[in-house]
């Protein structure tokens, strides 16, 4: 064959195609991220994580917002009372000669504890009630946010290299912004009921208090 020809052959051949694109996903990297958060980081955000899930319930439904305060607040004192009134009604039950006087002298401080208790219970359900309203309406807000901050940047914007990682971090964020609201009635919940049982330790007796504070504190570290 002569070199006509096999010139000829080769420019017959069709070039191989190219390499196909290499996309990179980076919204694992968030999740890297806060995964890598120390737990003082994380308490040090606490306070404005706090800040903003109020902003944003209280631009979605104020009334309800209201509620969920004041239900977790009553909610607190009603844990504070029944406990008060079981520990009243403790002294009349160990102490006391026979079992009617006993339950007699009794009778009063546990009607009160079970009235506090079915009265957490229902600001319980209040609390409950007013998150589910607020955690649609606090998600949608975010959505809008976002897609607001998108629309208002220039279009130049859009080629800087850290716009796409930026942009990313924003959707991750209200993606989550439903369990926001949870999240923030277990940490705040929590903390009124150790306010309240702290509160009824230390005038039954102060020693118990540091025994309060070693079963709370995995609890709190968990919640943080």
């Amino acid at each position: 064959m002569s070199d006509q020809q096999a010139e000829k052959a080769k420019s017959a051949v069709p070039p191989a195609p190219p390499a196909p694109p290499e996309f990179q996903y980076t919204w694992g990297q968030h999740n890297e991220t806060m995964e890598a958060l120390s737990l003082g980081h994380m308490a040090r955000r606490v306070p404005s994580a706090l800040r903003q899930t109020a902003r944003l319930a209280l631009a979605v439904n104020r009334a309800a917002f209201h509620v969920l305060v004041t239900a977790q607040i009553l909610g607190g004192i009603c844990t504070a009372a029944a406990l008060a009134a079981v520990s009243q009604a403790m002294v009349p039950l160990l102490a006391g000669d026979g079992v009617r006087e006993r339950v007699s002298a009794a009778a009063w401080p546990l009607v009160v504890a079970a009235a506090m208790t079915a009265l957490g219970a229902l600001a319980s359900i209040a609390a409950g009630s007013a998150a589910r309203r607020l955690n649609p309406g606090m998600a949608t807000l975010a959505d809008l946010a976002m897609v607001d901050a998108h629309m208002d940047v220039e279009l130049a914007a859009y080629d800087a290299p850290d716009f796409t990682e930026r942009s990313e971090a924003a959707e991750t964020g209200s993606a989550r912004s439903a369990m926001l609201l949870q999240d923030a009635l277990g940490f705040t919940g929590g903390m009124i009921d150790m306010i309240a049982v702290a509160s009824v330790l230390a005038v039954v007796h102060p020693v118990l208090l540091p025994l309060l504070l070693l079963s709370v504190v995995p609890r709190g570290l968990g919640s943080v």
